[in-house]
């Protein structure tokens, strides 16, 4: 599911946002201290606060989430997994976000069907197309911290 190519991608869209603000930032900048030296106060405060609300919109708007994406994927890629075969139980409704990454949350069940102890909710990216599960598939679930690497069926 995922790849270097992938985290190439993602890090080529991080660096191509950041100068894109880079710019937008030295632009606001530039007309401020445009205003300073013309010595119109009130100008300059305009662009202050132009200035302060663009960085604070752009980083939490525009960069946050390809940020969070990356971290997501350098811990897929990289960090600590663990593989467990199960029942699955079905996709929950609605998405989740954790820690900045939309996913979809999904159950399956490890152990005896009928107990609820052996559910395990885990998560699969939103940004993915949905596999054709079907309640009633064995999986090969491999996850980090309950989010979805791959997967495959058992027989």
């Amino acid at each position: 599911m995922y790849n270097e190519d992938i985290l190439d991608s993602i890090n080529k869209q991080f660096k191509k946002r950041i100068a894109l603000c880079a710019l937008l930032y030295i632009a606001i900048l530039g007309l401020l201290v445009y205003s300073a030296i013309i010595r119109k106060e009130w100008l300059s405060y305009v662009f202050a606060i132009l200035l302060l609300f663009t960085i604070i919109f752009t980083l939490g708007i525009f960069i946050s989430p390809v940020y969070s994406y990356k971290k997501f994927l350098l811990n897929m890629l990289y960090g600590k997994n663990h593989t467990m075969q199960g029942l699955f139980k079905g996709f929950i409704d609605s998405p989740a976000k954790r820690e900045g990454v939309i996913f979809i949350p999904y159950y399956i069940n490890i152990g005896d069907v009928n107990e609820e102890e052996d559910d395990r909710l885990l998560y699969y990216d939103a940004n993915l197309e949905l596999p054709d599960w079907k309640e009633g598939d064995m999986l090969s679930i491999t996850s980090h911290d309950r989010s979805t690497l791959k997967w495959e069926y058992i027989s």
